[in-house]
């Protein structure tokens, strides 16, 4: 599996874990989706997602989807960036941020625009 669909198999299984955790009715994940998922899953309080916790929620998705759950330890090899061996909420939001693919240039634009796509 690359890089880029383990980050963004985590990234949907963390938002869908706690969306499960969302009450009927409620907005689910916003802009500050990161913050809660940690702040949810992180049982120490430590403001990280250690290979437990992260297991945990991967676990629960897992339980409610009929999915197999990932491996956790493999997920935060790839996605903690400064060793510690948890992953942080701006570690997800970096991970995010590098899937998004990179915005087409205004000439780019106006060429889609008037069709000649050259």
């Amino acid at each position: 599996m690359t890089n880029g669909r383990l980050v963004a198999g985590l990234v949907r299984c963390l938002l869908l874990a706690a969306m499960l955790q969302v009450p009927a009715g409620a907005q689910g994940p916003g802009p500050s989706a990161e913050r809660k998922l940690v702040a949810q899953f992180d049982k120490n309080g430590d403001k990280r997602l250690d290979a437990a916790e992260l297991q945990t929620a991967f676990d629960a998705v897992a339980e409610r989807t009929g999915k197999v759950a990932a491996d956790a330890e493999a997920v935060i090899a790839r996605l903690d960036r400064d060793g510690d061996g948890a992953v942080t909420r701006r570690e997800i939001r970096a991970a995010v941020h590098d899937l998004r693919p990179t915005p087409a240039s205004t000439l780019e634009l106006a060429r889609r625009a008037d069709g000649t796509g050259a």
